[in-house]
């Protein structure tokens, strides 16, 4: 599993050269990250730039992709549990969720997993939920549309 190739272009929709209505708003949040080795040993303590700062945070996101560019799925998922925020999972219930389902279940079990049920999948995507629910004991979280498949489909 590899890590997260950071995005070269700036997030124009939060620049307030773009947005007037932004001129006055603080649009530069401090974000607190504990920064562990991969064996749960302290590397760094550190208060993440303000979101504005993007050339901080792309180094940031370097030195996170250097630390775990040979780190196994289990120990990237660990990591990511251990930087001290919230982390939740979303999934499709596709046969090839099956792999991070695992991980959240063996490794960060307090994760929510959110499934968006559009009330389109099939009867096999509905028994692998199922499944998965009973062999990993995930704490699932499945959203569905307020109007059922049928009445979106009339309207």
């Amino acid at each position: 599993m590899g890590a997260v190739s950071p995005q070269s272009d700036t997030n124009l929709a939060n620049d307030p050269a773009n947005d007037p209505d932004l001129e006055s708003a603080d649009t530069s949040p401090a974000i607190g990250c504990q920064l562990e080795s991969l064996n749960g040993d302290a590397i760094s303590s550190a208060t993440l730039p303000p979101i504005g700062d993007f050339d901080d945070v792309l180094d940031d996101l370097a030195s996170a992709n250097e630390q775990l560019a040979t780190a196994s799925a289990a120990q990237i998922v660990r990591w990511a549990a251990a930087q001290g925020g919230p982390i939740m999972l979303s999934t499709s219930m596709g046969a090839g969720s099956a792999v991070m389902l695992h991980l959240i279940a063996e490794h960060a079990p307090e994760a929510p997993v959110v499934w968006a049920d559009t009330g389109y999948n099939t009867p096999d995507t509905y028994r692998f939920a199922e499944q998965m629910q009973e062999t990993l004991d995930l704490d699932l979280r499945v959203y569905t549309p307020l109007l059922t498949t049928a009445h979106s489909e009339a309207i």
